[in-house]
């Protein structure tokens, strides 16, 4: 698996901003755990979605599945499965709380503070299962927050069906996209230029677009939208979103955040 590049994608997506009126809004209330799931899908949008109360811990896994080319070197093309990971246990007013010892899949993941947890990937593969298998956790030993042992199933991971790496796309016309991995949970479609890559004239701007919405299998980005692109190399990314709450004892919840993305890079022409 390749990986040096990657820093330059979670920049990217550090800076995502998103401007289609479908997406999913956040709250007034802007207070929460560390909880950064790649795109701009926040633990307050979770909670509000699906009616949520009195969660006291998250869980997010993350399968990335990407086909792009190495950085802007269209010579040299990767494809490659990162697996991601960490978690968080906390009270009603977000202080952190210490799970003890926590396992996902049998795989030990490392309080490096209070209460947080991530997973230390070149230790082992991890294994999250997005085909309907039980995906397995636990907190073992003492600590201030209630022991738990449960499961979780996850759908199907996402998968883009209608572009290939290394397409072209006009900005005169609507891009729809299309994917395998639907369920009754949301989606993010995210498009972003390459602020690197030319050819350029005074009309091209650097541009980031996206939105959260309902997982059906397809989505149209306007072309009133692409008018604004760089032409040149563009990452297109498609991220599964898919929650599940399981109830530990006292009645408080855990969020388990299975996440599947895929991302692609394309070209946009005139």
């Amino acid at each position: 698996m390749c990986k040096k590049f990657f820093l330059t994608l979670t920049i990217i997506f550090a800076i995502l901003m998103f401007s289609c009126n479908e997406s999913i809004k956040n709250n007034n209330n802007p207070k929460g755990p560390d909880f950064t799931p790649p795109g701009v899908y926040s633990w307050n949008d979770i909670l509000q979605k699906y009616n949520q109360t009195n969660v006291l811990g998250y869980i997010m896994v993350e399968r990335f599945d990407a086909k792009i080319y190495q950085g802007i070197d269209t010579t040299k093309l990767v494809d490659a499965v990162e697996i991601y990971a960490n978690a968080s246990f906390f009270d009603e007013d977000y202080n952190f709380i210490s799970a003890g010892q926590f396992l996902f899949n049998a795989n030990q993941f490392i309080e490096f503070e209070t209460g947080k947890y991530s997973y230390d990937p070149t230790l082992d593969v991890m294994d999250i299962y997005f085909d309907g298998t039980w995906n397995k956790f636990k907190n073992e030993s003492p600590s201030d927050f209630p022991l738990f042992v449960d499961s979780v199933q996850f759908n199907s991971i996402i998968n883009i069906t209608n572009i290939q790496r290394g397409a072209h796309i006009s900005r005169s016309n609507n891009l729809t996209v299309q994917w395998t991995g639907t369920n009754d949970d949301v989606v993010g479609i995210f498009l972003d230029s390459h602020p690197f890559q030319g050819p350029t004239d005074s009309t091209d701007l650097a541009q980031t677009t996206g939105a959260v919405v309902d997982n059906t299998g397809s989505f149209t980005i306007p072309a009133s939208k692409l008018a604004f692109f760089r032409r040149g190399i563009a990452y297109l990314t498609i991220i599964s979103y898919q929650p599940r709450f399981v109830t530990v004892s006292g009645g408080s919840k855990i969020c388990i955040l299975g996440v599947s993305r895929q991302e692609i890079t394309i070209h946009i022409d005139n």
